[in-house]
């Protein structure tokens, strides 16, 4: 895995990371940045889109996309479960907006914290991505999306690089889901998907909401570097994720997700203000050179 844009293949680099065997619809949901500049999407055009899809997410299939005939026998075989499944799948159709603090990663290695505000009724998304190393901070990038224009920030590089989707939909809902959709719209429903009798669940209620309470054996079939026990919780009404663990064979934590100050649905209080970006004292540079001053970007290039 490249480390040319860490925080654009985010979601697709935790997959990696874990080795997930990758049913069909995993993949199509992430796309990488392009170099272009372009005009902004308009509300109309947005609208006009949206109108079109079945789910918010227009990169997901209008049914669940099984891998088999057999997974969808097995699935119908399970309803419960699998409906968690298909809650994680779809989240953003219950969403109109979530913001909060997130961090993932591996125990002793890299981690990436995140902090960001989503308006899916708007369309926008303000976060902010640190790359820590132990307790030393290795990177930052800013992130703001509105209006269909993304713009991302090193503000230890004081650089900037501006990039407006013009109509496609494919780098629109790309900025619209950078860095949230780890718990967002979370493709660890892997880790639960086809394998029903490895895992357990019950309802609980954590911070004011409903939620299930998951445990249960990785397989090595599905990761093999995950393979073992396993905990996850997930909002019941909206399948954010809130959780996750692995554990390795000291019973130790290897990966996990973290969320801190989820707020789901509650709105987002100062709108104005919480999505600006002040880019005043930085160099607009292109596409490409501000994924190459990524740290390791570089040392990967050559």
């Amino acid at each position: 895995m490249k480390k040319v844009l860490p925080a654009v293949f985010i979601s697709l680099l935790a997959l990696a990371l874990v080795g997930i065997k990758y049913y069909p619809h995993v993949a199509q949901k992430f796309t990488a940045d392009e170099s272009n500049d372009s005009i902004s999407l308009s509300k109309s055009d947005q609208s006009a889109a949206n109108a079109n899809q079945k789910h918010k997410d227009p990169s997901l299939s209008e049914t669940y996309p099984f891998g088999s005939i057999d997974a969808e026998k097995f699935a119908k075989k399970h309803p419960k479960k699998f409906s968690i499944v298909k809650k994680m799948h779809y989240a953003w159709d219950n969403l109109k907006n979530v913001q909060g603090d997130f961090e993932w990663g591996y125990t002793g290695g890299e981690t990436f914290h995140v902090s960001f505000y989503l308006d899916l009724i708007e369309g926008k998304n303000r976060a902010t991505l640190k790359r820590k190393s132990g307790d030393k901070i290795i990177e930052i990038t800013n992130l703001l999306f509105k209006d269909g224009i993304a713009i991302r920030q090193r503000p230890r590089k004081n650089n900037y690089t501006k990039q407006n989707t013009n109509n496609d939909q494919g780098d629109y809902y790309h900025y619209l889901r950078w860095s949230n959709t780890i718990v967002t719209s979370s493709q660890w429903s892997a880790f639960i998907y086809d394998n029903y009798p490895d895992w357990s669940y019950h309802v609980a209620e954590e911070n004011g909401m409903q939620v299930y309470k998951i445990k249960g054996t990785i397989s090595k079939s599905t990761s093999e570097a995950a393979a073992g026990p396993f905990e996850m919780t997930v909002a019941k009404n909206t399948g954010v994720l809130l959780d996750l663990k692995t554990f390795g064979n000291d019973n130790q934590v290897d990966l996990f997700v973290r969320t801190k100050n989820l707020k789901i649905n509650e709105g987002i209080k100062n709108e104005k203000e919480v999505f600006q970006l002040d880019v005043s004292d930085d160099k607009k540079v292109s596409n490409k050179t501000f994924n190459l001053s990524s740290v390791g970007a570089e040392a990967e290039k050559k």
